[in-house]
Order: C-alpha cells, then sequence, then structure tokens
C-alpha cells in the first residue's frame, strides 16, 4: 500500500492525483474522503468536492472503463469457478438481480431504489 505522507487525502490537485496513482498502481479501485470531520465548512466541503472534480477525478474517469475490462477478465476465472459450484437452496425462491443506488443513478435509474419484486 502507498504511504499517505502525512497528509492522506490531503494536498494539491497534483498531490491528491499522484496519492490516488499510488493507490491505483496497487489496485485499489475506490477510495473514501470523509470531508465533513472536524470544523470544516459546508461552503468549503463543496468547494473541495468541486476542485477534485474538476482537476483530479477527469484523468482517473478516461481510465475507468480499460480498468473495469481488466477487472472483469482478470476475475472472470475464479467467478465462473464460483458461479459453477453455487447451489440454490432447496424450496428457495429466485431472487432478481438488484443495482447498487449508485449504479442506479450512473445509469439513469434517477437515484430511486428499484421495486421490490410483486
Amino acid at each position: 500500500m502507498p504511504s499517505p505522507a502525512n497528509r492522506g487525502g490531503i494536498g494539491t490537485p497534483d498531490q491528491v492525483r499522484d496519492h490516488l496513482k499510488a493507490f491505483e498502481a496497487t489496485g485499489v479501485d475506490q477510495v473514501v474522503f470523509i470531508q465533513q470531520g472536524g470544523n470544516n465548512k459546508h461552503e468549503d466541503i463543496c468547494e473541495s468536492l468541486q476542485l477534485f472534480a474538476g482537476r483530479v477525478m477527469p484523468e482517473f474517469k478516461e481510465r475507468e472503463l480499460a480498468r473495469q475490462r481488466r477487472k472483469a477478465e482478470e476475475l472472470a476465472p475464479y467467478v465462473e469457478q464460483a458461479m459453477a459450484r453455487k447451489r440454490p437452496a432447496p424450496g428457495a425462491p429466485p431472487i432478481d438481480e438488484v443495482h447498487a443506488y449508485g449504479r442506479n443513478i450512473a445509469e439513469g435509474g434517477g437515484g430511486q431504489y428499484p421495486s421490490p419484486p410483486r
């Protein structure tokens, strides 16, 4: 794992980008920034998020589809093996596919949770 260099995700856009690239190089594909901790003002948090979205995130977004494809290809044999071992529980009803909340937003679902099966 990369060292946080005593600042974690805090710094200039270039410093944060370099920090995240180090995580990316190790295979980390999700991070969480806890910006609401301490005495941060709402306006400062929003400004920080806008700066991140405009100056840091675009570079990672450019590589996202390729990263997803590589990950799926790398994991495919393991997923296939796991699914081959999977056996439904006796008498269990089928389970409908449910997408994560964030994915619903990204795919135009309007941010709503899927309706329960009827």
